[in-house]
């Protein structure tokens, strides 16, 4: 994404599964294997370079409980 440039930000996270979309294209598909992420805190961070990031909205959905045994895709 160039600098001054919007775009749509999803993370999804189900259990141990994590997929983090850009402008709709799964940028990241991770499987935390150690349960890190099953409880906290949401934060957002800007740590590459000096600078602000902006954000014109955020929306926070919590998703059905799943299957375990089901691959979420």
């Amino acid at each position: 994404i160039k600098a001054d440039q919007w775009f749509t930000l999803e993370v999804i996270a189900r259990g141990d599964h994590i997929r983090v979309l850009v402008d709709g294209k799964v940028v990241t598909d991770f499987k935390d294997e150690r349960r890190r992420s099953a409880a906290g805190r949401i934060a957002l961070q800007h740590l590459d370079r000096p600078g602000a990031a902006q954000c014109r909205k955020i929306e926070v959905k919590e998703l059905p409980a799943s299957d375990p045994g089901r691959a979420v895709v």
